[in-house]
């Protein structure tokens, strides 16, 4: 009830007290779900520290949150507690366990973006890791697409670059059965073709295709 009035502060001292009183006999179990909520609601007072050690907790009782959010919100954390060079490569290495076990979390994959984009690393190890998680799933459709993403993310810095994502959007739409996001990926395409279109014949019959595909 305080974080839904805006209470936001009131609502970590509750979560906190939640999972602490939890721990206690005669119950004496780990509640994750309050103790996810403390670190998340710390988290967003900015009081990084705090939510920190938290979410490290989380970590330590093998509580990841939805799609892994744990990892992405402790790669924020450390980025903002410590921002020398080896800040900046403690909140990668997060964001790089996080990607083992959550591939196609978009809270970890730009987080690895936004990084090797400013790092001067660039994007190389990003799709290193993308090619590693194909290779091991690679009937995963969402690898495809998050792969497609990645490109479409960083196709503003090299026009040309944005060609890349093609094929990987092609091959997830070829093996994806969800229909919400297959049509997704379709508009992907037709806005990637769209923007070649006058460079090949190919990108033309490209844009037809998927622009009759989304019509119908």
């Amino acid at each position: 009830n305080a974080y839904t009035l805006g209470d936001v502060k009131k609502a970590e001292e509750y979560f906190e007290a939640a999972y602490e009183a939890a721990a206690q006999k005669p119950y004496a179990q780990i509640d994750t779900n309050s103790l996810y909520n403390a670190a998340f609601t710390s988290w967003s007072t900015e009081n990084f520290s705090k939510a920190k050690t938290m979410f490290d907790k989380c970590l330590g009782y093998g509580y990841y949150g939805d799609g892994g959010e744990v990892f992405a919100k402790l790669s924020d954390c450390v980025s903002h507690i410590d921002t020398t060079a080896a800040g900046k490569t403690a909140a990668k290495e997060y964001l790089e366990q996080g990607f083992q076990k959550f591939p196609t979390s978009e809270s970890i994959v730009f987080g690895l973006i936004n990084y090797y984009m400013t790092s001067g690393e660039g994007t190389d190890r990003l799709f290193e890791l993308l090619q590693q998680a194909k290779a091991t799933s690679p009937d995963n459709a969402s690898l495809y697409y998050v792969e497609g993403q990645a490109y479409k993310q960083i196709g503003d810095l090299d026009k040309v670059t944005l060609k890349k994502c093609i094929d990987p959007f092609e091959q997830a739409y070829v093996v994806c059965e969800d229909a919400a996001i297959k049509s997704t990926i379709a508009e992907y395409l037709k806005q990637i073709y769209y923007r070649f279109r006058d460079q090949d014949p190919k990108f033309q019959a490209g844009y037809e295709k998927y622009n009759a595909l989304l019509n119908n």
